[in-house]
């Protein structure tokens, strides 16, 4: 008969444990740091370039506003929020084909500023139905922009490339 020492059986028995040994007390946690030396710096955020606000819930506004007046067939309005695209007549055209015409405009991002513009996305998800009844549905996002100089338009715009 083959006998193991106590201390073999313990041994064996921690190894084949599912359990992760206890984790050591703070007083026995090793420091990177010296005892006597200062806390490592807290990281500073970069700031906001100027002319860009710190969120983009402005732009997000802007976009809901499009949708609402798209729902309402108030085409000329939605059009003009646009910087580029088709035009009017194309732009109204397109929607013809819905019965049924909604936008749920979701969490922007933050502004983000260059070449003289800040630029924001905005997710969209498209719902609606067809003339013939088939249902409509999609998902994406819309790029807002806006001047960032003060002799330039303000005003949040779908940009249409």
């Amino acid at each position: 008969m083959v006998r193991f020492s106590p201390i073999f059986c313990l041994c064996l028995l921690c190894a084949c444990s599912d359990q992760a040994p206890p984790a050591p007390r703070q007083a026995e946690r090793a420091s990177p740091l010296a005892p006597d030396a200062p806390p490592a710096p807290t990281p500073v955020p970069a700031p906001v370039p100027s002319g860009v606000e710190e969120n983009g819930d402005d732009a997000a506004a802007a976009l809901r506003l499009y949708y609402a007046l798209i729902e309402e067939k108030r085409y000329d309005r939605a059009w003009r929020m646009r910087s580029g695209g088709a035009g009017l007549a194309d732009f109204a055209a397109s929607f013809r084909r819905y019965r049924s015409y909604r936008a749920t405009v979701g969490t922007p991002s933050l502004p983000v500023e260059a070449g003289g513009w800040a630029y924001v996305e905005v997710p969209v998800q498209i719902f609606g139905t067809l003339r013939d009844g088939g249902p409509v549905a999609t998902a994406g996002s819309v790029t807002m922009r806006r001047a960032t100089t003060a002799v330039g338009d303000r005003r949040w715009r779908i940009h249409a490339r």
